[in-house]
């Protein structure tokens, strides 16, 4: 499915660090019926990126955005440049990758960023 044509001259992207299931750590939005009034809101004013991660809301971002209307969005995460507990192979990223996409339950890839962790960086 297609993007939403952009009303604005400003690109927004809508970042779901507070989404997820309740009781998880920073999550503040964890009803399907408000998180779903916001994703149409957003999508309302012709906007359509949204910012995930899979360490957003210890996890349970990507699959709370599984379980509401996201068609027409363009869905973005993040794959960390080397995961302490599994490694950082081509085929340990594609594993947690696939999760990923399981959880968000489409069957299209928009964008993966390559995350670096900056440990020297205060």
């Amino acid at each position: 499915m297609a993007a939403v044509a952009q009303k604005s001259a400003i690109n927004i992207v809508l970042g779901t660090m507070t989404f997820g299931f309740e009781g998880k750590g920073g999550v503040r939005v964890h009803d399907l019926k408000t998180l779903g009034e916001i994703v149409n809101v957003f999508k309302a004013h012709g906007h359509s990126e949204v910012d995930n991660s899979r360490y957003y809301g210890e996890g349970t971002t990507e699959e709370i955005i599984g379980q509401i209307d996201h068609t027409g969005l363009k869905i973005q995460t993040k794959l960390p440049a080397f995961h302490m507990k599994t490694g950082h192979s081509g085929q340990q990223k594609g594993a947690r990758h696939e999760r990923e996409v399981e959880d968000i339950t489409h069957n299209y890839e928009d964008m993966k960023k390559k995350h670096p962790h900056l440990f020297e960086t205060p």
